[in-house]
């Protein structure tokens, strides 16, 4: 009721009347009592305003929130996100109190039970994960938050909290699961060694093929030892781990094993982040066969190049002796023409030779500094063919140019054929003149030019034709080293010879 005070003011009333007897138990009157209720309305009020701002909050945050009965196990309030969420209706879990148990996995109850009724010490601190299965049969996961409520002997009375869902979340964790799985499976299949490497320096996981080639059973023997340790130990505590530049480096290292052995390796790295740590990823192959095949290797070819230098060696005597010989029978011969021929063929094998004398003095087997050679052949043929050196001029425009040992002898020969000719015929009954010999590159090949300003070759003698031994084998070695020769036959004569390589 309300009454009106008498300073004008409205109150809340609460009026209690009942009968009055007397003795004999006659109805006399009515008593009653009148108690002023005005603030605990007021308080009712606000209570039930506060209510409705609750109800509107709960209504309008996307989590589940609720109030939980522990001792009866019953929801006292869940608000409407549940359905929106686990897709059971509201009403359904006021209706039938077990009906919020029954949506529960069955292997999850349990522990979400007692987390719910307060037995576990960690109630409150940290949530709860646990799945449901919606109307159509899908899965979901949810976490809880629940916040309990005590009496003042410390009873739990009331559980508050909310819950979340995290399918999304957990699906994620669980492909990221998988993928570290399938890269674990991965980095244990592959045949070279993988080292993961934190920012303190420290190994955070092997692989097989590093556990197998360090001797070390399992990865929990090397996880946590220091990286320069076993990858670098020259390096000692100047690990570069950190420095990039040098880490990433693909660079020969010496493995450290269990048992100390060394064994060298080809290492590389590249950064990455895991779990939200820079990382690096170190990769590394067993070199041991590679390192003893080469050592086998240097051997074979240091004995390839001693025999072949002993090769080259009695090769270059034999052709001495049979140039001796040559020689020495020519000076039985009274036939001049004769003793022309031993005396070419004395020039040739001398030719060889020469090549042969350099070939096992050089360092490399299979070229030839062809410009030191042919500024030596020219001074021996000079001084055999020529007796007057004031008589014949020498022009030598010779650059020091490598050639390959199947095209220096044919070529040192065509040389040989064609000075010597150019010294004995070009200049008859003691004629002065000039003989020019140029040897240098051109156009990715070479150029060798041998010429006199001498009688010139007779006027039809068809080079590729000639009875002339030493016309003829010049012809032979030029197809056989693949070269072009272009003559010249005004003002003397000049061969033009073109290697194209």
């Amino acid at each position: 009721m309300i009454a009106l005070r008498k300073n004008g003011k409205f109150i809340h009333i609460e009026l209690s009347t009942g009968p009055l007897y007397d003795a004999e138990n006659s109805l006399i009157g009515t008593v009653g009592i009148i108690a002023d209720v005005t603030e605990r309305k007021k308080m009712e009020k606000e209570l039930i305003a506060s209510e409705e701002k609750f109800r509107e909050m709960a209504e309008k945050i996307h989590e589940i929130f609720y109030i939980f009965d522990p001792l009866q196990m019953k929801m006292l309030y869940i608000s409407p996100a549940h359905e929106k969420i686990t897709g059971w209706p509201v009403e359904t879990i006021y209706q039938d109190p077990e009906s919020w148990i029954k949506m529960i996995v069955p292997e999850d109850r349990e522990q979400l039970f007692r987390y719910m009724s307060g037995e576990t010490s960690t109630i409150g601190q940290e949530g709860i994960e646990f799945r449901i299965r919606k109307p159509d049969g899908n899965i979901r996961w949810l976490l809880a938050n629940p916040t309990p409520l005590r009496d003042d002997s410390g009873n739990v009375y009331r559980v508050m909290g909310s819950m979340s869902d995290i399918t999304t979340r957990k699906e994620i964790e669980e492909k990221l699961s998988r993928s570290r799985e399938n890269l674990r499976k991965i980095l244990g299949a592959v045949s070279f060694g993988i080292i993961i490497v934190g920012n303190d320096k420290k190994i955070k996981h092997v692989n097989k093929t590093a556990l197998d080639m360090m001797g070390y059973a399992s990865e929990s023997d090397m996880v946590g030892q220091t990286c320069h340790a076993t990858m670098c130990p020259s390096l000692k505590n100047q690990c570069p781990i950190l420095d990039l530049d040098q880490c990433l480096d693909k660079a020969e290292r010496i493995l450290i094993d269990k048992e100390g052995n060394k064994i060298p390796i080809i290492k590389s790295a590249i950064p990455l982040t895991m779990d939200g740590e820079e990382v690096i990823l170190e990769s590394f192959i067993d070199i041991t066969a590679l390192k003893n095949a080469e050592k086998a290797l240097e051997k074979a070819l240091e004995d390839k190049e001693m025999l072949m230098k002993e090769i080259y060696h009695r090769v270059k005597n034999n052709l001495m002796v049979i140039s001796s010989l040559l020689n020495l029978q020519s000076n039985y011969i009274t036939d001049e023409e004769a003793r022309d021929i031993f005396k070419d063929s004395q020039k040739r094998a001398h030719s060889m030779a020469l090549i042969h004398e350099r070939l096992y003095r050089s360092t490399d087997m299979k070229h030839l500094d062809f410009g030191d050679y042919i500024r030596t052949l020219v001074m021996d043929l000079f001084r055999t063919y020529v007796a007057d050196p004031n008589r014949i001029q020498l022009e030598l425009e010779i650059e020091d140019l490598m050639l390959d040992i199947d095209t220096a002898i044919p070529l040192g020969l065509i040389v040989n054929e064609l000075l010597s000719n150019s010294m004995k015929h070009a200049f008859p009954g003691g004629q002065k003149g000039k003989i020019k010999l140029e040897f240098k590159s051109d156009n990715g090949g070479c150029l060798m030019v041998v010429g006199d300003d001498g009688i010139g070759l007779p006027p039809n003698l068809d080079i590729k034709h000639t009875e002339t031994l030493g016309l003829q084998l010049v012809n032979s070695l030029i197809g056989q080293i693949d070269a072009e020769m272009e003559i010249n036959n005004q003002n003397g004569t000049e061969f033009k010879i073109r290697l194209k390589d």
